[in-house]
């Protein structure tokens, strides 16, 4: 007889990603666990494509850029020239390494979060927060996917979350997820642990508004003359 495992009880996340999810609790809501996404340097498929165009535009514009500020030089003519190529030269060294270095500083900000009744995505930007919170008593689908470093994502809703390329204008493709956590099954199983709570004390709820509710019409029948 063979026997599923259990996954284990995830830990209660790093004091960091706690912190840092900690403002957005609901007076009476407990965190049950906090995370991140994988932080460092990200590439998906599409970069393997965007990285070769990328390189063929920058050094097309920093080509461009010398030859035109070596004729401003000599010519004050060609200055404008000069200063038509930096934005292009600027677009093509983000398109290279700046867009790298800012998705993994807006990862590096990233936090994740499991309480007793949702589950939270904190964007804990500079000068802006961005909060995602996905009911657990209403969410009708969820689904987890590993990767081959070990790591997983939770998608919360129908098919799963696309990683848009790094660094890119956009959001991400598909419902709200849980990018690339450690122990992804173990919180899986404490979310689905989560929403079958809600989803019972739901069902007590509505079962004691049916008896208060036929207790109140007999009453009402008796009063009738």
């Amino acid at each position: 007889m063979y026997r599923v495992a259990t996954p284990p009880t995830p830990p209660e996340g790093d004091p960091r990603a706690r912190a840092a999810i900690a403002p957005s609790l609901e007076p009476g809501e407990t965190l049950l666990w906090a995370g991140q996404p994988k932080l460092g340097f990200r590439f998906t498929l599409a970069d393997m494509f965007i990285v070769p165009f990328s390189l063929v535009w920058a050094s097309f514009a920093i080509l461009w850029e010398s030859f035109a500020i070596v004729a401003a030089l000599n010519n004050p003519m060609a200055f404008p020239f000069a200063l038509a190529g930096l934005p292009f030269v600027a677009i093509g060294l983000y398109m290279l390494v700046g867009r790298f270095l800012y998705d993994r500083a807006k990862r590096a900000r990233t936090f994740y979060g499991v309480t007793d009744r949702r589950a939270l995505i904190v964007h804990a930007g500079r000068k802006k927060r961005e909060e995602t919170s996905i009911d657990l008593a209403s969410s009708p689908f969820m689904s987890v996917s590993y990767t081959s470093d070990g790591r997983g994502s939770i998608s919360f809703g129908p098919g799963e979350g696309a990683a848009a390329p790094s660094g890119l204008p956009g959001r991400n493709a598909g419902p709200p997820s849980f990018f690339r956590i450690e122990n992804a099954g173990a919180v899986h199983a404490r979310i689905r642990e989560v929403a079958r709570a809600l989803e019972g004390r739901s069902l007590r709820v509505a079962q004691a508004e049916e008896v208060l509710a036929t207790e109140d019409e007999a009453a009402r029948s008796q009063l009738r003359p």
